[in-house]
C-alpha cells in the first residue's frame, strides 16, 4: 500500500480498487488493522456484491497508541465515519477476528460496530494485535473462517 508510515484512507482505498479491478460475488477480502478500515471504505464506495470478507484486528476505534504523530494519523480513520448501510450493500458475509486483550483497545466497541454491518464475531483469548513481534505467526482461524464464507 502507498506510504505505509503515512496511510491516506483516499490513497489507500485507491490502491485496493485498482489491485480489485472489477469485483463480483467471487471476490474475497482478508484484512488486518488499518486494512480492514481500508477494506470497509472501498466497500462503503461499491455497490457490487462482493463474497466476503475477514476482518483481522479490525478497529472503529483504537486507545493507547504510540504518540501525537502516530495518533494524527489514525485521526482520519477514526473520525470519517463509515456508512454500514451501504457496507452491507456489497458485503452479505463477514468475520471479524478479535482478540479481548488488543492493545489498542475499544473491544466492545469494535465488536459492536462490527456486528453492525452483520460481522460474525470470533474472539481469540490473548491474541493482542496478531502481530509477529507478539508472537503471531499464523492464524488458522482465518482460513476456516474463510472457507466457511
Amino acid at each position: 500500500m502507498p506510504d505505509t508510515f503515512a496511510p491516506a484512507i483516499d490513497k489507500w482505498v485507491a490502491a485496493l480498487a485498482k489491485a480489485v479491478g472489477t469485483p463480483d460475488k467471487n471476490t474475497y477480502f482478508v484484512g488486518h488493522s488499518i486494512g480492514c478500515q481500508t477494506i470497509l471504505r472501498y466497500l462503503e464506495r461499491t455497490s457490487t456484491p462482493v463474497g466476503g470478507a475477514v476482518f483481522v484486528a479490525g478497529w472503529f476505534n483504537l486507545e493507547n497508541l504510540e504518540s501525537d504523530e502516530v495518533r494524527s494519523i489514525a485521526r482520519s480513520w477514526i473520525e470519517g465515519k463509515i456508512d454500514a448501510a451501504k457496507v452491507r450493500t456489497a458485503l452479505s458475509s463477514s468475520t471479524l477476528i478479535i482478540s479481548d486483550n488488543d492493545p489498542y483497545g475499544c473491544f466492545d466497541e469494535n465488536k459492536r460496530k462490527f456486528a453492525e454491518i452483520g460481522s460474525k464475531i470470533v474472539v481469540i483469548p490473548d491474541g493482542g494485535h496478531f502481530t509477529e513481534d507478539e508472537g503471531c505467526k499464523e492464524l488458522p482461524a482465518i482460513i476456516e473462517e474463510l472457507e466457511k464464507l
